[in-house]
């Protein structure tokens, strides 16, 4: 059931851009920081793992680093 809890976030919905983490409609240095902080952490994964394979690392960099290209 959705009941609205993560409305205006990342977590509400897999449409969109999956590295814009802040929902602020562009992916930039402010989503690229947040990245690299959870990966340099090994903190949760959540929505940072852009590509859902169960770690932060080099691919979802790159995935982050593509979609910034795109704005």
């Amino acid at each position: 059931v959705n009941i609205g809890f993560y409305g205006g976030t990342p977590q509400a919905s897999m449409n969109g851009n999956v590295a814009d983490f802040n929902v602020s409609g562009a992916v930039d240095l402010e989503d690229f920081s947040e990245l690299v902080e959870r990966w340099l952490q090994n903190g949760s994964l959540g929505f940072h793992d852009l590509n859902r394979d169960g770690r932060i690392d080099l691919k979802d960099f790159e995935r982050c680093s593509r979609e910034w290209m795109q704005n």
